[in-house]
């Protein structure tokens, strides 16, 4: 893992509820990646592994 930022898919507030977010990988590698939620109480982080 290199630790660079590949994609960021949103940025700024949204109201409480359900969202959704298209991820479009298109023109990245084959791989592991780590996803991570930023809120306003904690950072949730997770792998995500794209295979094509």
């Amino acid at each position: 893992m290199t630790g660079e930022k590949v994609k960021t898919l949103y940025s700024g507030h949204a109201s409480a509820g359900t969202h959704e977010v298209v991820f479009n990988s298109g023109n990245l590698a084959s791989g592991v990646y780590i996803v991570s939620l930023y809120t306003g109480k904690e950072i949730r982080t997770q792998k995500l592994l794209l295979m094509k």
